[in-house]
């Protein structure tokens, strides 16, 4: 086969030459990641390639010995400016906030929903909100609208909090959930409810799980997630809670899941899914749950979550990442609570990982699980990494790599916390978000990363997403964010967060457009015209 020759004019190729000018002659190794001055060079799957570099008077060449090499020129960039989504109570007035986002993408009508946690005509009164958004410009389709009502009206003791949404590609549609107390004041169960892709609410309110013995708030669920099963067309949900089944006692969290169908029927009861610690002792738990759906048949789920644990040489209050596959029907698979993270030694309750999220490679099988984690240096927090295989959930590549670089050496001072991650099947990487105060201390931002994802390389370097207040003032900040990317049609992200941007202490949902990385076919030749 003949190599593929392309030719770009100087203008089109400004951001290129920029690139690999100074390279001349150069024999770059570009496996496992390594990068041609800011991009890998790697073939269809990920294979160890040589690039060769020369740059003349009159022309710059790139060239490798195969004809389906690629590339990556750029980093994503920013499209426009960070852009608010949702309009809690009067403007200016810090007494009325939205929270704690989540989003999902509608690929057939090419659009977002937007969902969080907001009090909007009762100050103290949260409830679930969604917004829905053009996936190629941006625009809000329509107004913010409301999709749980929750106990009594306009009763601030009854709460909707931490939602999280997924999208049905089979009826287009959407299912949101959160935790509420919608029964009695402080008996927090998760509820789910479905919203059509005009935003209509479809149905009626379905609780999902049912911690304790009846309406009793000494037992909970909190931080749910969800996701969609599109083969079987279904829903897992996950959740963290305190049951009193079997040996259990209060304060005794454990992670638990429930599948629902496409109508937000429960298909079965509610199940056990982390065994942290003995049975019994509140003072082992499993909390923060995410989840990922892979279409592998037989490891069809994977369910992550910080605990602590009494395995081996773990000590109590010595949080790090687990995890545990599922089969489609929910039985467990695998490994049964398989460790993920090693931020320190074992034994060590200083340092730990929290908040994990999780996305899938559908490209290579794989998984990308991130956290938040102190492994240096007590409370100096920055987000780490680990991929793993798709069917047996082994470890693949470097253990616990850095994605986070806050500060300058080590300063409990700086932290990066609450990630997010998405994947980019067009361009085969994630985009992981975090905040983090690298600009001052307790001024957080939101920062991203791309990562390769064939070999968890980390394309280009950290980028800035938003802009809260004037730099420099901690009291105008962004947190906790969330991301979904488009498809290939539009080859971006959306990233959505919680921030005050004009009035110190109004919380609003913002959001800024993300582009994917753009890719140029190897061998490459451009004139160099004076």
């Amino acid at each position: 086969m003949k190599n593929r020759w392309m030719l770009f004019s100087t203008v089109a190729c400004g951001a290129i030459l920029a690139l690999i000018l100074g390279l001349a002659a150069q024999k770059v190794e570009a496996a496992g990641g390594s990068r041609l001055d800011g991009g890998p060079v790697h073939a269809d799957r990920g294979a160890a390639l040589f690039a060769m570099t020369a740059v003349t008077t009159t022309e710059t060449r790139i060239a490798v010995d195969k004809a389906t090499a690629t590339l990556a020129v750029t980093n994503g960039s920013e499209i426009g400016y960070d852009f608010v989504l949702s309009s809690m109570g009067p403007y200016g007035n810090a007494d009325y906030d939205a929270l704690n986002p989540a989003v999902a993408y509608n690929s057939q009508d090419n659009q977002y929903l937007v969902v969080w946690s907001g009090s909007d005509d009762i100050v103290g009164e949260y409830e679930i909100w969604g917004q829905r958004v053009n996936a190629a410009t941006g625009a809000q389709i329509g107004a913010d609208f409301q999709i749980s009502f929750m106990g009594p009206a306009d009763d601030p003791d009854y709460d909707a909090e931490e939602p999280d949404v997924a999208y049905n590609s089979q009826s287009n549609e959407y299912l949101v959930v959160w935790s509420a107390d919608h029964y009695a004041d402080g008996e927090f169960e998760i509820f789910a409810r479905r919203v059509d892709a005009d935003g209509d609410l479809l149905g009626s309110m379905a609780r999902v799980s049912v911690m304790g013995p009846g309406v009793d708030p000494n037992y909970d669920a909190t931080d749910p997630a969800v996701a969609y099963n599109s083969i079987d067309n279904m829903y897992l949900v996950v959740w963290d809670g305190d049951d009193d089944t079997g040996a259990l006692v209060d304060g005794e969290f454990e992670i638990w899941g429930r599948r629902l169908n496409a109508s937000a029927e429960m298909l079965a009861a509610q199940f056990r899914i982390s065994d942290m610690g003995p049975d019994g002792d509140a003072d082992y738990d499993a909390r923060d749950p995410d989840v990922a759906y892979s279409g592998v048949s037989g490891y069809e789920y994977l369910v992550v979550w910080e605990g602590d644990s009494n395995t081996g040489l773990l000590a109590n209050n010595e949080f790090e990442i687990w995890g545990q596959q599922l089969e489609a029907d929910g039985d467990e698979t695998g490994t049964n609570d398989f460790r993920i993270s090693d931020m320190g030694e074992s034994g060590d309750a200083d340092l730990d990982a929290l908040n994990p999220a999780v996305a899938y490679n559908s490209t290579d099988y794989q998984y990308l699980v991130v956290w938040e984690g102190d492994d240096y240096t007590a409370d100096e927090f920055d987000i780490f990494g680990q991929r793993l295989n798709g069917y047996n959930c082994n470890e693949m590549g470097a253990n616990d790599f850095h994605l986070s670089h806050v500060g300058s050496g080590p300063n409990g001072d700086y932290d990066a916390l609450n990630p997010a991650v998405a994947y980019d099947q067009y361009n085969n990487e994630y985009l992981v978000v975090w905040q983090d105060d690298e600009l001052g201390v307790a001024e957080f931002e939101i920062w991203g990363q791309q990562v390769n994802a064939a070999t968890g390389a980390a394309v280009g370097i950290d980028t800035r997403l938003s802009d809260m207040g004037p730099d420099g003032d901690a009291d105008h900040i962004a947190q906790t964010p969330a991301v979904a990317y488009s498809g290939a049609s539009n080859n971006q992200y959306l990233v959505t967060w919680s921030g005050d941007n004009s009035t110190d202490g109004e919380f609003e949902i913002w959001a800024q457009r993300f582009t994917g990385g753009y890719k140029v076919y190897l061998p490459l030749v451009m004139r160099n015209y004076p």
